[in-house]
């Protein structure tokens, strides 16, 4: 187990934080079908405006939809707009 984790397994029981917020695991939130928001990505490698590929810690993401914008992107979140019809996911 590396550091980073050590840490955050401290902090979780320390200060009763959800393992949720601390954890590097790629988390989605989904709302409706217009509106996808990654969080923990890795980075993207491929975007056109019918498909967005993403690289997780544990795998990778594929998003298919049409009209697809990336509205805002970071180190550690990306927020995809468009009519999204499928994720898939790839470990």
């Amino acid at each position: 187990m590396g550091w980073k984790r050590k840490v955050h397994q401290m902090a979780e029981g320390l200060f009763d934080i959800p393992t949720e917020i601390t954890s590097e695991d790629v988390r989605l939130e989904w709302v409706g079908k217009s509106l996808l928001q990654i969080e923990n990505h890795q980075g993207m490698d491929w975007f056109q405006p019918d498909e967005v590929r993403l690289h997780s810690k544990t795998g990778k993401l594929k998003i298919n939809g049409s009209n697809l914008k990336i509205e805002s992107m970071n180190r550690y979140e990306i927020r995809i707009s468009g009519q999204i019809e499928s994720i898939q996911y790839q470990s």
